[in-house]
């Protein structure tokens, strides 16, 4: 097949019920694509949910910091017979606003300056919020931006409740995929690899190992904190980028362009 990315290898870890759109545009690219996920996501109801899903309607702001968050979070809220409206809502990334539309819900505050935590802190409506209850709803890992949720609006005067709705663990593998990927990072028939969060990094080389082949390999991740993380890894050639369904193949070609300007045969 032939396309701006022909002769090309990508590899992606999302879970496949999120990576399909990206695998279908990839192929129609011209790239030959793996999809290995890294995490299994699922529905948590850990001690404490019940508590903190009692307070949405009361809560001047609710925030949703994933698609996960998301479908999990108004899960939860509906087999509890909570639903919206209750407090504004706010949504990290153009992803999650979209699945809160179409679940119904509107999306109050979002930010125009870019789709992580910092960007949405940066909004006015988050400025002052001395006195106001926040409930974040979040996956179990206190990892990067979310931490930094909680910190920086506990320190605005906020009180912050979080609703752990859902859980993020190693994905565990068939060894005949694996050996399929090792023999394509061995043969350099994959170019680059996307991973959405230092969890996905770390469960990826848990899988496949802290190998040579895998850490010679473009990696393509959403923003600076997880590159920052990769380079500490061991990862070579790391580019941030936009790894949404729409902007994947345009972002894949201008990455492998780069790094082959960068070092080139």
């Amino acid at each position: 097949m032939t396309g701006p990315l022909s002769g090309r290898g990508i590899l992606i870890t999302r879970p496949a019920h999120q990576a399909l759109a990206s695998l279908e545009s990839l192929a129609a690219a011209g790239a030959s694509t793996w999809q290995l996920r890294a995490l299994d996501i699922g529905a948590s109801e850990p001690e404490g949910l019940d508590a903190a899903l009692a307070r949405f309607s009361k809560a001047e702001f609710a925030i949703f910091v994933s698609t996960n968050a998301a479908q999990h979070g108004l899960a939860a809220l509906a087999r509890r017979g909570i639903a919206p409206p209750g407090p504004a809502i706010a949504a990290i990334g153009s992803a999650t606003r979209a699945l809160l539309a179409a679940q119904g819900v509107e999306t109050h505050i979002q930010s125009d300056r870019g789709e992580d935590s910092e960007s949405l802190l940066a909004h006015p409506a988050l400025a002052d919020v001395r006195g106001k209850t926040i409930l974040i709803f979040r996956g179990s890992s206190e990892a990067g931006g979310r931490a930094l949720l909680k910190t920086t609006l506990t320190e605005r005067g906020a009180e912050v409740v979080e609703a752990v709705c859902y859980v993020r663990r190693p994905a565990q593998h068939d060894p005949a995929l694996l050996a399929q990927v090792h023999a394509a990072l061995n043969d350099k028939r994959i170019h680059a690899v996307q991973a959405m969060s230092v969890e996905s990094l770390d469960a990826l080389t848990a899988a496949l190992g802290r190998t040579d082949a895998l850490l010679d390999c473009l990696l393509l991740v959403p923003h600076p904190r997880i590159a920052a993380a990769a380079t500490e890894r061991g990862f070579r050639m790391v580019q941030v980028a936009d790894l949404g369904d729409d902007a994947i193949v345009h972002s894949v070609v201008t990455a492998l362009q780069n790094s082959s300007q960068r070092n080139p045969a």
